[in-house]
């Protein structure tokens, strides 16, 4: 089990383990991973990275608890959206038949991260650097590029500025 022993990392994920009932593999993000989405665009998608955009199932629970505070069970891909502010570490529960990846968006900085591909049936932990959690929160979007990202946030915005 990998350990994190750096003054900014997240908390460790055997903390974790009795929380969430099952082991998750834990990942390491830091800072200089993310990116604008210029950057992004003109990068390459991670090696195999597919949306399986027909069936996403996967769910996020909070590492202390195990409470689930996201499900996403719907054919919309780009309108899936979860955030958080805490420094309470998000796992990702993939209850899908095959594996799936998508994107984080750091709100404030607005820049972008491709979540690594999570296997069937597994769980993930993604720690992030304390200092970046504590700077704003972050959104995770089931889409293709962080321009697909951007696009899905301008049709929403209408919609939910002329419902009030």
């Amino acid at each position: 089990m990998d350990v994190c022993f750096r003054k900014n990392c997240q908390v460790k994920l055997d903390l974790f383990s009795a929380f969430i009932g099952a082991s998750a593999e834990s990942l390491v993000v830091p800072e200089e991973s993310w990116k604008s989405a210029a950057q992004l665009s003109q990068e390459d998608h991670p090696a195999g990275y597919n949306l399986w955009k027909n069936t996403p199932k996967l769910e996020i629970t909070d590492g202390r608890n195990g409470v689930k505070t996201f499900e996403h069970t719907l054919n919309h891909p780009s309108k899936a959206t979860f955030q958080w502010n805490t420094l309470r570490t998000p796992v990702l529960n993939n209850l899908s038949d095959h594996p799936i990846q998508f994107l984080l968006r750091h709100v404030n900085t607005q820049s972008f991260l491709y979540w690594p591909v999570v296997t069937q049936g597994h769980k993930q932990l993604l720690e992030i650097p304390k200092r970046f959690i504590l700077s704003g929160p972050f959104e995770l979007h089931i889409a293709e590029s962080p321009a697909d990202v951007l696009k899905s946030l301008a049709e929403l915005k209408p919609a939910s500025s002329s419902s009030s």
